[in-house]
């Protein structure tokens, strides 16, 4: 009975440690496989059946020499927010099975640059309008090499087939808040492309005094957002640090070469909402006072008539 007791320990004591082991931590490999790629977007405009060639520079800025591999993937975003989604195609991420590399597979030591060269072949049977694609380089892992982190980049191509072109669109302007409690606010804008080519969206910005015209902000330009075909995007400007007062906001920007413009007032004080709440408790004092006022009259000469008809 005690050789079976002294058994059954074995047992239990092998199998937790067994069971440590298997929960022991192990080191993470030190992420040494920083990589970089230029340009990081391209702009390219191609013909129907013809051939463009292009290429990347990829630089080994880590601690680690590496292996990397290069592929092109459907680039697009979703609506509104424009968040960027690789991977789901539509009509206008068909370049991404037009790119051809004639070398998928490079190595790359510490410091070196290397040039990725690619092309991409435009069918015959390819659509005028716009094509977009992401072009990745990857880091291969390689426990060997003690290379453990996938590390991954891209380059964001806009591509334009030339050939029919749907050049349509419009913006609408959210008008601001008139009474603006803080110096800081946006100024909101929805662009729309209904067509089949993208544009720059590019937004002026003039803000004036109201009563003098003098201008405490004005832009000649802000940064440009590409609005992708069939999609809308909300771009916002801010209007920072402006000082208490009443003032006249412009607004212009283009879609497609037509001008769009809006004109907006608002108050700026941080301080407003205590001043209307400070009037309005003021009114309601003076309202209660001429109540009393007008009791205490009426009673007066409710009085002075009894007296009156006493006196007869």
């Amino acid at each position: 009975m005690i050789y079976d007791i002294i058994n059954d320990m074995k047992k239990f004591w092998g199998l937790l440690l067994l069971v440590g082991l298997l929960f022991v931590p192990t080191p993470a490999a030190a992420d040494n496989t920083r990589i970089h790629v230029e340009p990081g977007t391209m702009k390219i405009t191609l013909a129907i059946g013809q051939t463009a060639d292009y290429s990347l520079k990829v630089r080994n800025l880590g601690e680690t020499n590496y292996d990397f591999k290069i592929y092109a993937e459907p680039f697009y975003v979703s609506n509104y927010d424009y968040k960027t989604e690789f991977g789901r195609e539509n009509n206008f991420t068909q370049i991404s099975r037009w790119v051809v590399f004639p070398q998928r597979t490079f190595h790359l030591n510490v410091g070196e640059t290397v040039e990725v060269p690619f092309s991409v072949v435009v069918p015959a049977t390819a659509a005028g309008g716009g094509q977009y694609c992401a072009i990745f380089v990857e880091v291969v892992r390689d426990a060997a090499a003690a290379v453990d982190v996938a590390a991954r980049v891209g380059n964001l191509v806009y591509g334009t087939v030339e050939g029919p072109a749907k050049r349509e669109g419009n913006v609408e302007f959210t008008k601001p808040e008139f009474i603006q409690p803080e110096a800081s606010f946006d100024l909101l804008q929805t662009y729309h492309n209904t067509g089949n080519v993208d544009y720059d969206s590019l937004v002026t910005v003039s803000i004036k005094d109201f009563i003098t015209g003098a201008v405490v902000l004005e832009t000649t330009e802000s940064d440009k957002n590409i609005v992708l075909p069939e999609t809308s995007r909300e771009t916002s400007f801010v209007a920072s640090n402006i000082p208490p007062g009443l003032y006249t906001i412009s607004r212009e920007t283009k879609v497609f070469g037509e001008v769009y413009s809006d004109e907006s007032v608002v108050l700026v004080s941080p301080w407003v909402y205590f001043v209307i709440i400070g009037i309005i408790v003021l009114l309601v004092i003076i309202l209660i006072i001429r109540a009393i006022r007008r009791n205490k009259r009426l009673n007066e000469l409710i009085r002075e008539n009894e007296e009156l008809r006493k006196q007869r």
